[in-house]
């Protein structure tokens, strides 16, 4: 007979299998899937945020690299923060990318803006950060407290560009 209950069974059981392969497939790839993101997340963040002092804990890290990458989605610009132990080495310049180096040891900060972004914001606005905000946060030795304010203030500055203010 050509449905006979031991063939119907053998269909079915290689169905269930076929099922199972395609899910175990599925499964495995989506795995794949996270690891590759958390990879490329911990190789962006280590690009972002570069602290040779080991001095920033984890969670300002990663609120570090969320505003650099909510910049980024919102604005096509990011941020890179650098803490040296020695004297600060300024990168070449990026049109694409804010740099922050701070050297607490010598007490010295650089803010680099892309060019478009420099000529963007108001002018008092970049020389108070190049120039003068971190001074106040040198003297009382909360420099990360500094490093949190620019970043707030250079948020706010772009928010008010893109409403046009």
């Amino acid at each position: 007979m050509i449905f006979s209950s031991t063939g119907f069974k053998g269909r079915q059981s290689s169905t269930i299998r076929i099922l199972l392969m395609l899910v175990l497939f599925v499964g495995v790839g989506y795995l794949f899937w996270k690891n590759y993101e958390r990879s490329m997340e911990t190789i962006q963040s280590r690009h972002i945020v570069n602290d040779e002092t080991e001095t920033l804990d984890s969670d300002l890290q990663k609120e570090i690299v969320s505003f650099s990458g909510n910049l980024q989605r919102r604005f096509g610009i990011g941020v890179q923060v650098r803490i040296f132990r020695g004297f600060i080495v300024s990168p070449g310049d990026d049109s694409r990318m804010i740099f922050i180096g701070l050297s607490p040891a010598h007490q010295e900060s650089t803010i680099l803006f892309p060019p478009i972004l420099k000529r963007a914001l108001p002018q008092e606005v970049v020389h108070h950060l190049q120039v003068e905000h971190f001074e106040a946060y040198w003297e009382d030795g909360d420099w990360q407290q500094g490093l949190i304010e620019a970043l707030n203030t250079i948020g706010q500055e772009m928010m008010k560009i893109e409403r046009g203010e």
